[in-house]
């Protein structure tokens, strides 16, 4: 009875392949270029927004997918020069748009600092660089619907995860020293 009782272990990884991403997402995020590509993405999510108005017929339900692009959209083309450089804040509730809730509050030069930040973080691992990637591509996309990826319920978890996976300059220091005594 002990014998059926006793938990089965599973062979270890081998240290080579610890950390490593699987090929499904080698096969989705390959190589570095994503990372200069996702540098752009807001750009063209913005740019999306701002054409969608012209494209959508009236009538749509707000509070459905397609309503909240359109809504983020006519927001967005509300905007004054003043709000684009975050020196004017929008009459109006930007909680359905997150590119016009940041951009009202620190403007373009503010939020692109915010992003480059992002893309600033060395990330020395494949793991580290596709959590990178995977968080720049959620960010791009929510924030044409929403504002939460701001929120307490969303940011920590993002931002905790991403730290666990980018490994901090403290640790390279002790495996450096650790390696040169060696």
């Amino acid at each position: 009875m002990q014998a059926a009782c006793r938990s089965r272990v599973l062979p270890r990884r081998p240290h080579h392949l610890a950390g490593a991403p699987s090929d499904a997402a080698r096969a989705f995020f390959p190589n570095r270029a994503l990372s200069a590509a996702l540098l752009l993405a807001p750009t063209l999510a913005i740019l999306i927004l701002l054409g969608i108005p012209a494209l959508m017929p009236e009538g749509i339900p707000v509070d459905t997918f397609l309503g909240r692009m359109l809504s983020s959209g006519r927001l967005l083309l509300q905007f004054y020069w003043a709000n684009w450089l975050g020196l004017r804040d929008i009459k109006w509730q930007g909680f359905d748009s997150g590119y016009a809730y940041l951009i009202a509050r620190i403007g373009v030069l503010g939020f692109a600092a915010l992003w480059a930040a992002l893309f600033s973080i060395p990330c020395e691992n494949a793991q580290a660089r596709l959590h990178r990637q995977l968080i720049a591509l959620y960010l791009s996309a929510i924030l044409c619907i929403s504002y939460s990826p701001l929120t307490i319920k969303t940011a920590s978890l993002l931002w905790f995860l991403f730290g666990a996976t980018v490994p901090d300059a403290a640790r390279r220091a002790r495996a450096e020293a650790a390696a040169i005594s060696a």
